[in-house]
């Protein structure tokens, strides 16, 4: 497979590795520690690095699919843009699915995983990624943030949250931007907390005026969420985009399991900060372990346009997609608000009739060993399949 990409890639890249500052870590504010990595003069020559992904310069990062973005109102336009009809198939698998290169400017860091809360604010695509910006390994997360006026070329801003509070503090996992009505985004996102728990948290940002949403608040009642009963302490993560019933009530999923059973827990919300957990799982599956980046979303059985998370109609089915054992798999079925239900059709499964595919924006690791990462300076970059 690594031939295959390489097959696409047309521009070398000389990677700067940072100093390391872990010593300065402890006892110091953490953004101004991100702010004040310094550039090494000495270079690497890599030419078999991909020029044409969305990647910093160095340092790691992972990722998953596009899921966690927009929300009633906001995400419809990022879909539409890639089309979307009837019922399709979610690849993650590198294995499976065939690679079509979209040239972007690195950003600026070390290591990146998880693409996060994709939206269009403004006229501005935005991203967000789970970036270690200390090192070519895997460590204390932030969200990194990329901004785009044509989703190729891209601007790489400072991380927009990062450890900062007790229910976040040492890490800021992956999550999802909602836009609420009113144009008002919301991040939810998963926090390690001082116990290195994982909770729940909100964030929004400071200045609705600033169409590159720099700076971001956290709700000072963080965490919102707890695990339930049952569900360890490190078994609860990722929540979703939130859609929105003709009820006027927001819901969500998270990730978690129970005695290594799969499951997506629903939660619902009046005010996008109290939420209720359903008694059920709104869908689980034996023997799968802990459910990764679930996200459940509507699709059109006619046509070529995709439809909001909120579209809910004679028209649509419903996706629930998540990941367990390092790939994504999805099921098709129907969606039933009043029973709080969901009814798969085809289990989960890596296969399907293809018609348009729905964009994934995933996360592709390579086979380097993690000394070649620290050597090179990187790990990780971000792709888009079709």
């Amino acid at each position: 497979m690594n031939k295959l990409v390489f097959a696409f890639l047309a521009v070398c890249f000389v990677v700067f590795v940072h100093d390391t500052i872990a010593g300065e870590v402890n006892g110091r504010n953490l953004k101004d520690i991100i702010s004040r990595v310094s550039i090494p003069a000495h270079k690497y020559e890599q030419p078999y690095r991909t020029g044409y992904h969305f990647q910093p310069p160095s340092n790691w990062m992972n990722g998953t699919w596009l899921g966690g973005g927009g929300g009633w109102g906001g995400f419809r336009i990022f879909i539409n843009i890639f089309t979307v009809t009837n019922f399709f198939l979610l690849f993650i698998s590198s294995i499976i699915l065939i690679l079509i290169p979209i040239r972007m400017i690195l950003s600026s860091g070390l290591i990146f995983i998880d693409p996060n809360g994709p939206l269009l604010y403004k006229g501005v695509y935005h991203i967000f990624y789970q970036y270690n910006p200390y090192a070519a390994t895997f460590g204390t997360i932030v969200w990194g943030h990329g901004v785009s006026y044509d989703l190729v070329n891209w601007i790489h801003l400072d991380p927009a949250i990062y450890p900062s509070h007790k229910a976040d503090i040492n890490s800021c996992w992956s999550g999802s931007v909602t836009i609420l009505p009113g144009n008002v985004p919301v991040m939810l996102y998963t926090g390690s907390d001082s116990q290195s728990c994982q909770v729940q948290d909100l964030a929004w940002p400071k200045n609705l005026s600033n169409p590159f949403l720099r700076e971001w608040v956290k709700y000072t009642g963080n965490p919102i969420l707890t695990a339930p009963e049952g569900v360890k302490d490190d078994c609860f993560r990722d929540p979703s985009t939130a859609w929105r019933g003709h009820d006027g009530v927001c819901r969500m999923v998270v990730g978690g399991d129970r005695d290594n059973n799969g499951m997506a827990f629903m939660y619902s919300s009046t005010d996008f900060v109290n939420w209720t957990r359903y008694e059920y799982p709104l869908t689980e599956a034996d023997a799968t372990g802990t459910w990764e980046c679930p996200d459940f979303f509507p699709v059109a059985m006619n046509g070529t346009n995709g439809v909001d998370t909120s579209v809910y109609n004679g028209n649509v089915k419903h996706v629930m997609k998540t990941g367990f054992e390092g790939i994504d798999w999805y099921s098709i079925g129907t969606y039933t608000p009043d029973y709080k239900n969901f009814l798969p059709q085809n289990g989960l499964s890596l296969t399907g009739s293809i018609m348009d595919l729905r964009v994934l924006w995933a996360w592709v690791p390579e086979y380097d060993s993690q000394q070649d990462d620290i050597e090179k300076g990187w790990a990780g970059f971000q792709v888009p399949y079709y």
